[in-house]
């Protein structure tokens, strides 16, 4: 992942990890977070706008199923 980040040809990583649980997406996140800053790319989290605040990731992408913002 880092090697294909370094190109600049990924300015956007989203993070999809279905079947885990909270703590284990936090930790994964918050590497892969600095992973993405540290490459000039955004960090976009899946599912959850509650960890992606929690994370202050760059955004969240929700599914019809996963809830509201608002």
């Amino acid at each position: 992942m880092q090697d294909a980040l370094k190109t600049g040809l990924a300015p956007v990583f989203q993070l999809r990890l279905k079947g885990y649980q909270d703590d284990e997406i936090l930790q994964i996140s918050r590497e892969l977070k600095k992973i993405c800053h540290d490459n000039n790319s955004l960090f976009i989290l899946n599912d959850s706008h509650k960890l992606a605040l929690e994370l202050s990731a760059d955004g969240v992408h929700l599914g019809d199923e996963d809830g509201i913002i608002a």
